[in-house]
């Protein structure tokens, strides 16, 4: 019997760290665990303090690690914020094979996509990634997986990844200063494109909405290219900030009236309980609650439509996916619908794939964490790269391997 094997990938969200755990049983993933913590450390996804973020990862981890007793000693990074950059580039080598193309001959290209495009950069930016578009053997173009194909040239067009030195350097410091290593990073928009997106989708043509609570990316993806992406430091705070507002409510109050009553019906007579700043007790009706989330999301939508330039409206003809926090709101697909004039659809995790423990989280939490959960597919799927450039990138002592078994013993 094959040993299970588990491992876990950091997200560094908006203003916390996402920490999600899975085991790879036979054919698919079963999440075991997800938790996060708020870090003064990061503000807006970027790591503004190296020794507050440190002290945040390794409460985290202590947590899980008791919780599941386990050692977590590696990980994997999800980032989500603006400095990263795609360029798209093509390199060719000569197969070594005379019979056919091996994963050597394709580890070998996706080396020389990697070396030649970290050389032509300048100290600012480093390749994170290095994403396979299509593949050319001799004549025949558009190869999706070349291996053991008959071939003497080897081309590969693919996304090259860039980002931000200082931003990757400062990730590697944190983590390396909680006394863990890096399997590999990547960012949102690839797990959304590669896991959370149907086949027909990413070839004819979809607008992607993440809209979380603090902030919304919006990327299109068109003949499985990323075509547009752009990141927006507003989203579902926006409601909460309304309702927190009108009903003279404290944040958290105004984020729980608003959970607790995802299944709004406008047209409803009941109302809503709460207690206000004055600890005065008021009621709301579904109406009132409904008129408002209404008015910021018309206003949102229509933010999000001017941001997406009009002759790229044709790019995404087979309609839009959203994903989020907010599509948990029952009324924001159609509503959304309305304003684009086209199909929406709810994203979903493929249970056939990754499967939940029992109880671990609710549908709304899934659907609000969709792309956290999602990168544990991706990133067991691209392993084996990842852990390529990881080490080219920057790696974890021994001293800081052996200190934290030292702590773990003493």
């Amino acid at each position: 019997m094959t040993k299970n094997i588990s491992f876990s990938v950091l997200g560094i969200d908006s203003n916390r760290f996402v920490l999600a755990t899975c085991e790879y049983l036979e054919n698919y993933l079963k999440i075991i665990n997800f938790d996060n913590i708020l870090s003064t450390g990061i503000s807006n996804g970027i790591i503004t303090s190296i020794n507050d973020a440190s002290i945040s990862i390794i409460e985290l981890i202590a947590r899980v690690e008791k919780k599941l007793s386990l050692d977590i000693n590696n990980l994997y990074v999800l980032i989500n914020n603006d400095n990263i950059f795609l360029k798209r580039q093509i390199e060719t080598i000569n197969i070594k094979n005379a019979k056919y193309i091996t994963e050597n001959d394709k580890n070998d290209l996706m080396d020389k996509l990697y070396n030649e495009s970290e050389a032509s950069l300048d100290n600012k930016l480093k390749v994170l990634e290095v994403i396979p578009i299509r593949y050319k053997v001799d004549d025949r173009s558009y190869v999706i997986d070349p291996l053991e194909m008959d071939g003497k040239m080897l081309d590969l067009e693919a996304d090259i990844v860039l980002a931000s030195k200082s931003m990757i350097d400062d990730i590697y410091k944190t983590i390396n200063k909680s006394s863990i290593s890096i399997s590999g990073i990547s960012y949102f928009d690839v797990v959304i494109k590669d896991i959370c997106i149907f086949r027909e989708e990413k070839e004819l043509g979809v607008l992607v909405l993440n809209i979380s609570i603090d902030y919304t990316n919006i990327i299109i993806i068109n003949k499985n290219n990323i075509v547009f992406s752009k990141r927006l430091n507003f989203g579902g705070n926006y409601l909460i900030k309304d309702i927190m507002y009108c009903l003279k409510v404290s944040y958290d109050v105004a984020k729980k009236i608003i959970e607790e009553n995802l299944n709004v019906n406008f047209e409803s007579d009941n109302f809503v309980t709460y207690f206000d700043t004055n600890n005065d007790k008021k009621n709301i009706t579904y109406t009132k609650i409904y008129e408002i989330l209404e008015a910021r999301l018309e206003e949102i939508f229509l933010l999000i439509k001017d941001k997406i330039l009009n002759e790229k409206e044709n790019l995404f003809s087979y309609g839009i996916v959203l994903m989020g926090w907010v599509s948990n709101i029952n009324f924001v697909k159609n509503f959304l619908e309305k304003i684009f004039g086209i199909k929406v659809r709810l994203s979903f995790i493929d249970d056939k794939k990754i499967k939940l423990a029992e109880n671990l989280l609710s549908i709304e939490d899934i659907r609000s964490n969709l792309v956290f959960l999602s990168a544990l597919e991706y990133f067991y799927s691209k392993k084996e790269i990842l852990n390529i450039f990881a080490k080219k990138a920057k790696g974890i002592t021994i001293f800081s391997k052996m200190k934290k078994q030292l702590e773990r013993i003493l």
